[in-house]
């Protein structure tokens, strides 16, 4: 592999430099930098071991997302560009574009491309003792996401590392999304599991109004629900296992901003928590079904009359501001398991689902997420609407894990797998309540 300067890369680089001057190498001279992205690190370390009349050889090493080792290998340097053939030592994963060195404030930078980041990383290596200890990158990455996310030091670094690694695997086997080093890096899967909070029944009891089917009409290409004013800001959930009151609310919302007009209401979850409790049990999870059952014979709460706080307690709705009066809500229904049933159901308004939120969605980060979950339903969440980006369809669904998460909060989950649709997303099966002459089946 031959490394030579890309115009693609130096346009995209952070640092800029004028100076294009040589090195002065009387001994060996040592350069050390680090650059990523998605919450990884790459250290990249450069050692000019002789240079004279424009050749020398040079020691280039990394660590980090990879690891390699490329050790006394002939050097050229023209105006800015060194070049060097480091095929033989640098893995396939990767792909060192360019090498500059410049002489104005004495530093490298390399570019490096990595399969395991969507964009080339642009790491500006400045002078070091040959002789001094640099700090690890994965040092670099525990104490960045430390200083972000931990409390008073507490934090699992070895479920970090073994995470890290997981996220860097997936990334280089991802086609079209990516994942990231986020505030649940810390987790295990066990741990992890403890976020979500839709629990399958054996068998369903919550009476429906019947089940949507695909009617045959023609549908739009692209729904977002986000931008109709039909949806609230992204929630976060917490420690609880709420997940289902979360999609059950924002299905009420949504519906009800629908049938009724006006500005959407933000509803109260904790409602639910507290005094759902004939089939649902709180923080241990539930069962949108059953919660729609439940806001048959209530009023339902606003948020700010009722507001969240992550655990349960004692029913306190007797006290609050209704958003949908009792008897508003007439009851749910369930949508075929079908992509045409889900896509006319959602076109008419935000729908609730649930799904296997695995390790891919503890750490998504971005883009069209297919292929890799299975359907082992565990999560509540709620469809918004669908669409499609660069020849990908996607159902985009709102989480309860905050707007750090993912793409501000929202999943874009693959359409038109079929089967079971992706992660499981078809046979909850989906479903929304009725509000007052909202559609029907």
């Amino acid at each position: 592999m031959k490394v030579v300067a890309s115009s693609l890369f130096v346009t995209a680089a952070a640092h800029s430099c004028n100076g294009s001057d040589d090195p002065v190498v009387a001994a060996a001279v040592c350069y050390h930098g680090s650059a990523g992205a998605l919450g990884l690190t790459e250290n990249v370390d450069v050692k000019i071991a002789d240079f004279a009349n424009g050749a020398g050889h040079i020691d280039v090493n990394g660590g980090g997302i990879q690891s390699f080792t490329c050790t006394n290998k002939a050097m050229t340097k023209s105006g800015q560009d060194i070049t060097s053939d480091l095929s033989d030592c640098v893995p396939s994963q990767i792909t060192i574009s360019s090498l500059k060195y410049c002489s104005s404030d004495d530093t490298i930078t390399v570019t490096v491309k990595d399969k395991a980041i969507p964009i080339p990383i642009h790491a500006t290596l400045s002078k070091v003792d040959c002789a001094s200890t640099q700090e690890s990158a994965m040092d670099s990455m525990w104490n960045s996401w430390s200083s972000e996310h931990a409390t008073n030091g507490a934090g699992n670094r070895e479920a970090f590392e073994a995470n890290v690694q997981k996220i860097i695997e997936i990334n280089r086997e991802a086609d079209g999304f990516n994942v990231a080093v986020n505030k649940f890096a810390d987790m295990t899967s066990e741990e992890f599991s403890q976020l979500k909070g839709y629990k399958q029944p054996e068998s369903r009891d919550a009476p429906t109004l019947g089940l949507f089917k695909y009617s045959g009409a023609a549908l739009p290409d692209s729904v977002d629900w986000t931008t109709k004013g039909a949806v609230t800001g992204v929630k976060n959930q917490g420690q609880c296992g709420s997940c289902w009151a979360f999609s059950t609310v924002g299905s009420l919302e949504g519906r009800a901003q629908i049938a009724k007009g006006g500005k959407v209401v933000s509803m109260s979850e904790q409602q639910f928590v507290d005094c759902d409790t004939k089939e649902d049990q709180g923080c241990q999870g539930g069962l949108m079904d059953n919660a729609f059952d439940y806001a048959k014979g209530v009023d339902i709460c606003t948020e700010d009359s009722y507001s969240y706080k992550g655990s349960g307690g004692s029913c306190q709705a007797s006290a609050c501001t209704a958003a949908l009066k009792k008897g508003e809500v007439t009851g749910h229904v369930d949508v075929d398991a079908t992509e045409e049933a889900m896509a006319e159901a959602v076109s008419q308004g935000p729908v609730s689902v649930a799904i296997e939120a695995d390790t891919i969605f503890q750490f998504y980060h971005g883009g069209v997420m297919g292929a890799i979950c299975g359907a082992k339903l565990d999560h509540g969440v709620l469809v918004v609407g669908y669409g499609e980006d660069s020849g990908k369809k996607y159902w985009k669904v709102k989480n309860s894990w905050g707007a750090s998460w993912g793409e501000q909060g929202f999943v874009r989950m693959k359409k038109g797998k079929g089967g079971k649709g992706e992660c499981g997303i078809l046979t909850g099966p989906p479903s929304f309540p009725q509000i007052g002459g909202s559609v029907a089946v």
